[in-house]
């Protein structure tokens, strides 16, 4: 056997199954953005009737994009995702920019916020009187520990990094779901379909800086896109998975469905529950989802 065909042969270990492949696609899109993103879309947005056709469109989209990245993945099941594409497609150097780009400032950047996000939350959680909370040593330390801990994890064989991925998967999704149905199981359902008729008359008054309602409706999509980035996380370790050409067009299929009836069903939920006036205030922004739990459950849920 000469050099070449040993080479063709390498392979990393196919361990990840179907559940884990739709795992790995929920769990990378679930983050800050369905928390974060309801109250600034419904001061750019202003209308729930554009704000709810805007998550619809971005399902969508999403949903496009799968079918695309489906087939490059049954296609090229190898690791590396985006960069085996692009090097297939336009040639080793755009290949290879793309993947140094990636690994020098889109990854680590990306990692970075997401763990500095983690830790300051954490620490309002624990001093959620607004006192000192974390100091900046202890949110830095903990943001790299928590970096290094999952490193760690996934070093560990790709096993311990699916079951991991599928547990916090299955905890992110418990908590958007729990915003979608909280609305009916606290008060009853009769009231809020009540209210829900009356949703998609519900709008604030125009600003004059606002523009036009396809202005708006760019600007909120924006934003959407944003809560919906990542459902591509499957193609990168798609050299992991079983029976690569079946299991990841459904997992990029059932994921994005999945991630598209929670997000749109999580923003009915807000607007059910806090007036869009309100959203909009201040710091309210970005604490919408917390205000939803503290009418609900009270002080405790938030």
């Amino acid at each position: 056997m000469n050099d070449s065909n040993s080479r063709d042969e390498v392979s990393l270990v196919r361990a990840l199954g179907p559940r884990m492949a739709v795992a790995i696609v929920v769990g990378n899109v679930i983050g800050s953005g369905i928390f974060a993103t309801p109250g600034g879309i419904a001061a750019e947005g202003r209308e729930f009737s554009l704000i709810i056709s805007a998550w619809i469109t971005g399902g969508v989209l999403s949903l496009l994009g799968a079918l695309c990245f489906a087939e490059l993945a049954a296609m090229l099941p190898r690791a590396g995702g985006m960069y085996v594409y692009l090097k297939h497609a336009y040639g080793r150097s755009v290949g290879y920019l793309q993947g140094w780009t990636q690994f020098v400032f889109g990854n680590p950047g990306s990692l970075g916020a997401l763990s500095i996000i983690f830790a300051a939350h954490l620490g309002e959680l624990i001093d959620p009187s607004g006192g000192a909370g974390l100091s900046r040593g202890m949110t830095l330390g903990l943001a790299v520990s928590l970096i290094v801990g999952l490193a760690t994890v996934n070093i560990a064989g790709v096993l311990w990094g699916g079951w991991v991925q599928s547990l916090t998967t299955v905890f992110k999704v418990a908590v958007v779901l729990s915003v979608a149905v909280l609305p009916f199981c606290v008060t009853g359902g009769h009231d809020h379909a009540a209210t829900f008729q009356t949703l998609w008359s519900t709008a604030l008054p125009m600003d004059p800086d606002s523009g036009g309602k396809a202005a708006r409706f760019a600007v909120v999509l924006l934003a959407v896109m944003w809560a919906y980035n990542g459902w591509h996380g499957i193609t990168p370790v798609a050299e992991e998975v079983k029976d690569p050409g079946r299991n990841i067009p459904r997992a990029l299929l059932i994921g994005v469905g999945i991630l598209t009836v929670l997000y749109v069903s999580a923003n009915m939920a807000y607007h059910l529950v806090v007036p869009m006036e309100e959203m909009i205030e201040g710091d309210n922004r970005k604490k919408v989802a917390v205000l939803l739990f503290d009418r609900l459950l009270g002080p405790v849920g938030s």
